[in-house]
């Protein structure tokens, strides 16, 4: 199930959750023109899965780091993937008080719960995240942190629930999916057409 953290599945529909601001935009307009512009290259790198590229650039700007939940959920998510969970910790929880209705945040959060193994915090925030908004994700996280407790008919509920409502994450599997190359031969990732 973690393997759609790994393969990037989930960007495409996150990723634009993430860009379409909830509740932010007075915090981005205070965000300078030298910060707009680290972001933009930071999230470059993070397309790339240079991560640790994107935390250099992402921790240039620490003023904003500690103003703009994006920032912080960014460098959270760069360290969840170089496997560093107490620094993703630091700054998804950061994150999350920053933009505290954000299922995004929440979410991100959560998935470094359940990679901590705290399967009972990563069940209260992951159940927040669903509450504010219906992210396929997120089923599949709390689905995995209710079975790591031997909750099986609770994940098994979520799981069933996710498919009830046919959420809009699978308009993203009507593409074929390219997998284990990238523009360029390189690569291992996932990739929609």
């Amino acid at each position: 199930m973690m393997a759609l953290l790994t393969c990037n599945l989930w960007r495409p529909s996150l990723q634009s959750s993430l860009s379409s601001n909830s509740g932010t935009s007075t915090m981005q307009s205070k965000m300078t023109d030298a910060a707009k512009r680290i972001s933009e290259q930071a999230k470059a790198e993070m397309d790339k899965e240079r991560w640790h590229a994107a935390i250099k650039l992402l921790k240039e700007e620490e003023t904003v780091n500690q103003k703009n939940w994006q920032f912080s959920w960014n460098l959270g998510w760069c360290n969840f993937k170089l496997g560093k969970f107490t620094e993703a910790r630091t700054h998804m929880i950061r994150a999350t008080k920053m933009a505290p209705e954000s299922p995004e945040c929440k979410m991100g959060l959560g998935a470094v719960y359940v990679k901590r193994k705290d399967f009972k915090k990563a069940e209260v925030v992951l159940r927040e995240s669903l509450n504010i908004k219906e992210l396929y994700i997120t089923r599949i996280l709390l689905a995995l942190a209710y079975l790591s407790q031997r909750k099986v008919s609770e994940a098994e509920s979520v799981h069933l629930e996710g498919i009830r409502r046919k959420p809009k994450i699978r308009r993203l599997f009507r593409f074929p999916l390219r997998c284990g190359t990238r523009r360029g031969g390189k690569g291992h990732g996932c990739e929609s057409y």
